[in-house]
């Protein structure tokens, strides 16, 4: 009988620590759906919400591929791929910037997912109701953005939130929605268009 038992106990150990390296497995699985199912879609747009240092800041988000356009009432920003506008109303001028792969993922939410496969490591920090929180580790030691909690629509595959930890201690999030997909857009979508802020001085950084 106590052989029999620790026979009993010993399997239920072995279940459970397969469970544990499934979940490993499923996260990764559920987080390849989620980067398939944005890299099908012909074009996205979202309201958003990015929280900072205790500043809050609303937009409407625009993405095709890996090109976006973000448009807020202090703040807006065009990436074509390359190259990065980005306006502010408070300075009243347009910087031209190359920004690093980790730049682009502090501003545009769904660029952290097109990073996973390359960028990161994905486990499941929670589930409740269709939202699935998914802990993103960088696998680089020296990435400036080191984790993101993701919360994604489990029915949808659609981002809902992404809370951010970089390397200097700074917390950032961004709240994600009604998404709402669309037609393919050309890349002029992504470029900022002088002519329709006459007079304002544009810096070239790069």
């Amino acid at each position: 009988m106590m052989l029999r038992l620790r026979h009993i106990l010993l399997t239920l150990l072995l279940v459970g620590f397969a469970g544990s390296v499934s979940a490993q497995e499923t996260a990764s699985s559920f987080m390849n759906r989620v980067v398939n199912k944005l890299q099908q879609s012909k074009s996205l747009t979202a309201k958003y919400t990015a929280v900072a240092d205790g500043h809050a800041q609303s937009g409407l988000l625009t993405v095709c591929g890996d090109r976006f356009k973000l448009v807020s009432p202090s703040v807006s920003c065009w990436f074509d791929g390359t190259t990065q506008w980005t306006y502010s109303t408070a300075v009243g001028e347009i910087n031209i910037t190359t920004p690093t792969p980790e730049e682009l993922q502090q501003v545009n939410p769904f660029a952290i997912i097109q990073a996973f496969r390359r960028s990161y490591t994905a486990t499941v920090a929670s589930q409740s109701g269709s939202d699935v929180t998914l802990d993103l580790k960088a696998k680089e030691a020296k990435s400036d953005l080191r984790s993101a909690l993701l919360t994604v629509d489990e029915h949808t595959l659609m981002p809902k939130k992404v809370e951010i930890s970089l390397a200097n201690g700074q917390q950032m999030s961004i709240t994600i929605s009604d998404i709402k997909p669309g037609p393919v857009m050309g890349v002029e979508s992504f470029k900022f268009n002088g002519k329709q802020y006459p007079g304002i001085r544009v810096v070239d950084l790069r």
